[in-house]
């Protein structure tokens, strides 16, 4: 069976409802796909050509040579804040002598403040992040009228370069923590793996073309003393989540062919962050093959996996134990230390796309009475049928 009209591809058909139910809201911005989306845009880094323009700081980094001569001259950065928390900066200066905008932020962040989800669309972000801070900076005199949000979506050029992108999304777990804390050894990668604070990175994310990034979303907001500016139904919502979030840097930009802010369309960053997640195998293949392991050894296995005894209580004594727990973890990837759980990892869901829109408050009932049905055929038995969206929300 396949989509013939798939709801979530035409986004439109919600605008009015997502209008109403977001009016007055911090997430009144958001397109009927994002609504949808469960990706968002975190970290943005692009330039935007202008034209000559006066510099937006008049101060530079002079690099001299052994005479005092200059060499290389760097406007320097304006670093503006996103809101009260001051969690988020952007950095905004002039480059390429003065004919473009340099700009580094978390976009959805410094328009909108701390996001749980936000937008996935770059055209937009980009135009409303350069409109709001020119804006905020008395510059704006020098953004040409055809960049301004009035003028629509614009950005059908290479007038604005993407050098980098971070797009994320959240997972469910029943114990993200826990789930941190198994995760470097059961991911089947050949990349580098880095264990910081409560972040797994898979990948170099400071030298590497691309990387993921893997953290519990709520003790990175108590971390950041940040639980105070979320609602106790977000706070609530978050204590669950495993944030996943994919790094891009220029390079991988180049070979996707996604330096050009006009090859993204409203739905590629949702696309890309699929193919690149794809990769991820965050569960390492457990073998079940006891012929690895001599006799000692798979009686020491069986005793932890059918009785559930610990590896202290199987064998006090620590050398042996250690001995026996390392050959074991290496002949078959099983953890002797680690209680017997099943899988030896928690489970690990997908977020559901349609619970941004639940978190939005607006009923599934009204989406149900307002979008068309969908209708599903089947190729096989030419046969179709209308089903209910609620079908494809989970």
């Amino acid at each position: 069976m396949h989509y013939s009209n798939d709801t979530r591809l035409c986004p439109e058909h919600l605008s009015k409802i997502i209008k109403k139910y977001l009016l007055n809201t911090r997430y009144y911005y958001l397109s009927s796909h994002d609504i949808l989306s469960p990706v968002m845009i975190d970290r943005l880094h692009f330039i935007i050509s202008i034209g000559e323009h006066r510099p937006i700081a008049e101060t530079y980094l002079l690099e001299l040579d052994d005479n005092g001569e200059v060499v290389k001259s760097t406007n320097k950065s304006i670093k503006l804040s996103t809101d009260a928390t001051n969690e988020t900066t952007l950095y905004i200066r002039s480059c390429e002598d003065n004919t473009a905008i340099e700009v580094i932020t978390s976009p959805n962040k410094y328009l909108y403040g701390h996001n749980l989800y936000g937008s996935s669309d770059i055209r937009f972000l980009t135009t409303e992040t350069v409109h709001k801070a020119l804006t905020e900076i008395n510059r704006i005199d020098i953004l040409p009228r055809v960049f301004r949000p009035a003028c629509g979506n614009v950005v059908e050029s290479t007038e604005i370069k993407i050098l980098g992108v971070d797009i994320n999304s959240m997972c469910i777990t029943p114990r993200p923590s826990q789930y941190l804390s198994l995760l470097p050894n059961r991911l089947d990668t050949n990349a580098t793996i880095t264990v910081k604070d409560n972040t797994v990175y898979v990948g170099n994310h400071v030298h590497s073309d691309s990387a993921f990034r893997i953290y519990d979303k709520w003790v990175e907001r108590n971390n950041k003393k940040m639980l105070q500016y979320l609602s106790s139904k977000d706070q609530e919502w978050m204590s669950d989540k495993l944030r996943i979030e994919l790094i891009l840097k220029p390079r991988e930009l180049d070979k996707l062919e996604l330096s050009d802010v006009a090859q993204w369309s409203i739905n590629i960053a949702e696309i890309i962050y699929k193919k690149y997640r794809e990769k991820l195998k965050l569960m390492k293949a457990v073998s079940e093959d006891l012929s690895l392991l001599d006799s000692v050894e798979a009686g020491y296995y069986c005793r932890w996996k059918y009785v559930g005894d610990p590896l202290e209580v199987i064998i006090p004594a620590e050398r042996t134990r250690v001995r026996y727990r390392k050959s074991v973890k290496d002949k078959i990837g099983v953890d002797l230390a680690r209680p017997y759980n099943g899988e030896g990892m928690n489970p690990l869901l997908q977020m559901v796309e349609p619970r941004h829109m639940k978190m939005s408050g607006i009923p599934l009932s009204e989406i149900e009475s307002t979008v068309a049905r969908i209708e599903v055929s089947d190729t096989d038995t030419d046969t179709k049928a209308n089903i209910p969206l609620s079908m494809l929300m989970g």
